[in-house]
């Protein structure tokens, strides 16, 4: 019983370690981009910029935008209940000055952006849409229906 329970905690154990090497979530895509702010004598701080995969920057969209543009206020709810709790994972940054690690303190000037990603409409329907294809559907609020604004078909490979 003592080796079955040691081995399982080493399982558990190899789990955790292989699962703490993610640096995103498993069904979020981000591309980063960082600008390094110099002080007088040395770094003064970082400026990094977050873009979203579409899936993902859609939700934001639809839980939190409820006109046309975005407020001051819906920005700061997005950074309080998407944001700040990644202090907890040091904001998915590993950051060294000379090989030791630094910890980010505090982050400023949270900004939410939204970008169409313009694209050319194809003519399809939804009987189109076969085994292995996907469709990628966009949605706006009014009032409290969710109207689609944009349908798009990605047909399956081979197609």
């Amino acid at each position: 019983m003592r080796h079955r329970s040691f081995a399982m905690f080493s399982v558990g154990l190899s789990a955790l370690v292989v699962a703490s090497g993610a640096r995103a979530h498993p069904h979020v895509f981000i591309d980063d981009a960082m600008t390094v702010i110099f002080g007088d004598r040395d770094i003064a701080g970082l400026r990094m910029s977050w873009t979203f995969d579409e899936m993902y920057s859609s939700m934001i969209r639809t839980d939190y935008v409820r006109g046309k543009t975005m407020t001051p206020a819906e920005v700061k709810k997005i950074e309080k209940e998407n944001f700040l709790n990644l202090e907890n994972y040091g904001f998915f940054l590993d950051l060294t000055i000379n090989g030791a690690p630094v910890k980010v303190k505090a982050v400023t000037d949270f900004d939410a952006k939204f970008q169409p990603t313009q694209k050319e409409p194809v003519e399809s329907k939804v009987a189109d849409i076969g085994l292995g294809s996907s469709a990628v559907v966009q949605y706006t609020k009014e009032g409290e229906k969710s109207i689609a604004t944009n349908i798009e078909y990605v047909p399956a490979k081979g197609e």
